[in-house]
């Protein structure tokens, strides 16, 4: 399947999560709840990446298909959120009673995760756009392209995280 055939199924796929989300009661405060009691697990030496990357200035972005609420707390309770990092995720929509009502779009999806698709005239990308070198870091296929439609892209270094173990055999 292409991903312009797979664009669609994702963004049905969000609106499916969100109206299940909101058939079972998800609240702000019992987002939030859930996400204070959880213990994330990070990859090693992630705590000290980020803080070599807050001493020395280097601008850090999040771009994630996740919900930014959720993935700026587990952020700020891991003292992981300072003042070079910069997220954009989902973010998610609710009403004064704390319900929720929706997703702001654009929605972001494993095929959308690249400055092309969110614009360039976001606060982060005017602030970075003197920069020509970049360590983009994914853990899906989609992830590669995300320094796609950067302006004057330098060298671009692409790291990518396997989840699964993979026989590396069926590869030679």
């Amino acid at each position: 399947m292409s991903t312009d055939e797979k664009i669609p199924l994702m963004l049905e796929w969000y609106q499916r999560i969100l109206q299940l989300m909101q058939e079972e009661g998800i609240t702000k405060s019992l987002l939030y709840e859930m996400t204070e009691t959880t213990n994330p697990e990070f990859r090693e030496q992630v705590k000290e990446t980020f803080e070599m990357l807050k001493e020395s200035e280097v601008p850090v972005l999040i771009m994630s298909a996740g919900i930014s609420s959720i993935l700026e707390t587990v952020l700020r309770k891991e003292t992981l959120f300072s003042s070079n990092v910069q997220l954009i995720s989902n973010e998610l929509v609710f009403n004064e009673e704390g319900g929720l009502e929706d997703i702001l779009p654009p929605i972001i999806h494993p095929f959308s995760k690249n400055e092309r698709a969110l614009g360039l005239n976001q606060p982060y990308f005017l602030e970075i756009s003197k920069r020509r070198n970049g360590i983009l870091l994914g853990d899906c296929i989609g992830d590669s392209h995300m320094a796609d439609g950067m302006p004057n892209p330098g060298e671009i270094l692409k790291i990518g995280f396997l989840d699964t173990e993979v026989k590396m055999s069926s590869y030679s």
